[in-house]
């Protein structure tokens, strides 16, 4: 009997973060998005990969670390005074703080609109622009959104029991002669979008109505 396609960290994680950027849905949602993502990538998967019980398994695994593991010290904020305990080499730490800079003037948009925003970049995060910064030099916000899903990869697979962050399929992307971005940062970006334009329509109704009720208020005058 033929096996099908093995569920690799890296597919693991990416139930990981779609359970993360939408913690209200349910585990057969969750799997209907990792697999059009899959399918981006590798469209000759058989519709039913990844299967319900792994979403739900994987998920579960990661509740219950959650639950259980203490407070991850890499999620601190960074600051200079970090570098004692978790060192970056001295070249990269102009952009760390451009970053940094970004972070604290965009942080509502690129933390994908969840909270918390008072965290405008953590340890873990600096190492990852520590690492990436001279791959992706000219994009501040490229490289914050990219160090932020390594990051975040890194995380779940700590709470997912891998010894070994395994990037192979982050790093490819970044070999590509033209670096396209990854579907999951297009996933992130897609959505950050549609919130601004959300956010956009409404602060136009909001101002419409403030208008309408001026209008009213002089005309009963």
């Amino acid at each position: 009997m033929a096996k099908g396609p093995l569920v690799t960290e890296a597919v693991e994680i990416m139930i990981g973060n779609v359970h993360r950027n939408h913690p209200k849905w349910k585990a057969s949602e969750v799997r209907n998005e990792v697999r059009i993502l899959l399918g981006e990538k590798n469209p000759g998967l058989p519709p039913s990969f990844p299967s319900l019980s792994t979403v739900q398994r994987v998920l579960a695994e990661l509740r219950k670390r959650y639950r259980e593991a203490p407070k991850d010290p890499l999620h601190e904020p960074w600051s200079m005074g970090t570098l004692d305990q978790y060192p970056l080499a001295p070249n990269t730490i102009p952009f760390v703080l451009k970053v940094w800079k970004l972070l604290e003037e965009k942080a509502y948009q690129l933390r994908y609109f969840r909270p918390p925003f008072d965290l405008p970049l953590s340890i873990r995060e600096a190492k990852w622009v520590s690492r990436l910064c001279h791959v992706i030099p000219d994009d501040i916000e490229r490289l914050s959104l990219t160090s932020t899903i390594y990051a975040e990869g890194e995380e779940l697979s700590e709470r997912l029991g891998h010894p070994i962050f395994d990037t192979t399929e982050l790093d490819y992307d970044l070999m590509k002669p033209n670096r396209p971005l990854p579907s999951e940062l297009i996933a992130i970006m897609e959505h950050i979008r549609s919130q601004v334009e959300q956010s956009h329509n409404v602060k136009q109704l909001d101002s419409l109505t403030n208008e309408e009720v001026a209008k009213q208020e002089g005309d009963s005058r």
